[in-house]
């Protein structure tokens, strides 16, 4: 079961990799100024997707969707419409 916040750092990255960007992978600054946050606030949050295997992420580098994050992250915004 995913958080509240959790979903919404999905559905960020759902909107930015696959429907703005069209690039697999974003950056934590570009992810941070999306949801209006630290950089280190994101770094925290993606350490814990990470630890769930919804993202892929190594320190100081992109974050990247794995299999199941992309499909979390589209069931999200498929209920949020």
């Amino acid at each position: 079961m995913l958080s509240f916040t959790e979903e919404n750092y999905l559905k960020a990255l759902v909107q930015l990799t696959i429907f703005e960007d069209g690039k697999d992978e974003v950056g934590v600054n570009k992810l941070a100024s999306c949801l209006t946050v630290k950089p280190a606030t994101v770094s925290d949050m993606v350490r814990k997707l990470k630890a769930k295997s919804l993202v892929n992420y190594e320190k100081y580098g992109k974050i990247s969707l794995t299999a199941v994050g992309k499909k979390s992250g589209m069931m999200v915004i498929r209920r949020h419409r």
